[in-house]
């Protein structure tokens, strides 16, 4: 459960980090299943995973499942979004992964979406980091605090006029907003906007020891509103979306003990 600061953070800097939301064994545990999916040849990944991307985890892996109906989570997001929350149909374990700055809502606004602009509307991602974070090998996320506010300058970059690039050759571009690297540790719950400008952060040293190397297991979860149609329409519209395409539905097991749960899973 957050406390009324926390949730006020949360809605002021478009993010938050909960500590200790795993424990040591529990991260090992997660560490040790996932690293060999990872590692397996391509004729034996799922459709649409590599050795980097492992889609649809919950589903694909009965062995992951507990981490999505933990409890102590639950709470956390129940307290965030409300008690009939949903949980999106993206979620994903990431390994060795640096993507540079950008919103989760990039690609939507690129293609004319932007209902996640909409007062009412609230998507997050939130992220296991299955190590801690350092200057030296990454392993977690830089945010831009209060970006979640500001219009999405990747998907809309201004155009510059001919004085603005004279005056960029003269004096230097000009200095990008401040981020700032969430000190996570292993087993720490990160929660962000989608709408928040981040990026993974980026490591000094390109050869980390086996148990700094990153891994983090991504979950999309949103407030019970119609744009959760609108959301899942749209990425399965995206070719990189395969699980999603042909037709979608979860395993039978799999549903039934979200509902005996009480979670929304459409």
């Amino acid at each position: 459960m957050l406390t009324k600061e926390q949730k006020h953070f949360f809605h002021e800097a478009g993010y938050l980090v909960v500590p200790n939301i795993l424990a040591p064994p529990q991260v090992k545990e997660l560490r040790t299943y996932l690293r060999p999916q990872f590692q397996l040849s391509p004729d034996k990944h799922h459709k649409g995973d590599s050795d980097h991307y492992l889609f649809d985890i919950f589903s694909r892996n009965a062995s992951l499942r507990w981490l999505l109906f933990y409890e102590p989570s639950l709470q956390v997001l129940r307290s965030l979004l409300g008690e009939d929350f949903v949980i999106l149909r993206e979620a994903a374990a990431h390994f060795e992964m640096f993507g540079g700055w950008h919103k989760d809502t990039t690609s939507q606004e690129r293609a004319g979406e932007t209902f996640h602009w909409r007062p009412d509307c609230l998507m997050v991602e939130i992220g296991y980091y299955l190590q801690d974070n350092s200057k030296e090998f990454g392993g977690g996320l830089d945010i831009q605090p209060g970006s979640h506010r500001e219009p999405d300058y990747f998907a809309n970059p201004p155009k510059k006029s001919a004085l603005s690039r004279a005056r960029a050759r003269l004096l230097g571009a000009p200095k990008e907003k401040e981020g700032i690297s969430i000190p996570s540790k292993a087993g720490d719950l990160v929660i962000f906007d989608f709408r928040i400008n981040h990026r993974a952060t980026p490591r000094e040293n390109t050869n980390p020891p086996p148990d700094r190397q990153k891994m983090v297991i991504f979950v999309a979860c949103s407030t019970n509103t119609p744009y959760v149609q609108k959301y899942h329409d749209f990425i399965a519209s995206r070719p990189s979306y395969i699980y999603l395409q042909g037709g979608f539905s979860y395993p039978e097991d799999f549903t039934r003990e979200a509902k005996a749960r009480k979670l929304n899973m459409p």
